[in-house]
């Protein structure tokens, strides 16, 4: 059984070899197309069809960025994310969890939203878990990087900024609401809740659908 460590140095080790960390800025040549990212291969993953895959939940890549600023950075996140999600219905899974949008922008939540509606439609015999916190605590967000931390050039300056912000209660309820909205409330679409150990009663932290 691989560990999680492994699997992310697997998948960083993927993109790598397939000459990402090359790609062309958009601030720099908006003239170049996009990376196009090829088929998964049996060296991506392990993953085939069974007779158990079923009750199965299937986690996504946790280093895609879909509210990436960066078009190249969203645009390989957004294959990834629909070529992983092809895969996993044709393998037969049934609950596919999706890691959550790492921040709260208006702009990344409605890229992530779209993402998100195209995915349903590649899946689209799967149900989707947004896995994503209650509210932005610090230290309740996301441990493993994504791509914009890897290839990014912001210095850490917009991660700076989100901690020095207040905390709001209700902005990850907001994105939640506004990616549903955007899903047109599918039947398929659900929200994983991951809370504070500090939380009193157990159901509060459970997978819930809205």
């Amino acid at each position: 059984m691989k560990t999680h460590e492994k699997y992310l140095e697997e998948r960083e080790l993927w993109v790598k070899q397939r000459l990402l960390i090359d790609a062309p800025r958009a601030d720099l040549n908006q003239s170049l197309p996009g990376p196009v990212i090829p088929t998964l291969t049996d060296k991506d993953t392990l993953l085939g069809p069974s007779p158990y895959i079923g009750g199965l939940a299937i986690y996504f890549s946790p280093w895609i960025d879909l509210c990436s600023d960066d078009p190249y950075i969203s645009s390989i996140s957004r294959q990834v994310l629909n070529l992983e999600a092809a895969y996993a219905n044709f393998c037969g899974a049934r609950t596919i969890v999706v890691p959550g949008p790492r921040k709260d922008s208006s702009r990344g939540i409605a890229q992530y939203a779209r993402a998100i509606r195209e995915a349903l439609q590649v899946a689209n015999r799967a149900n989707l878990i947004i896995h994503m916190p209650m509210y932005r605590e610090p230290g309740l967000e996301e441990k493993s990087k994504t791509l914009t931390d890897i290839f990014g050039h912001n210095d850490g300056a917009d991660a700076a900024a989100e901690k020095a912000k207040e905390i709001d209660l209700f902005e990850a309820w907001d994105s939640w609401n506004t990616i549903r909205s955007v899903c047109n409330y599918s039947m398929r679409l659900f929200v994983g809740r991951f809370a504070s150990s500090r939380c009193g009663e157990r159901r509060s932290r459970d997978v819930s659908a809205y």
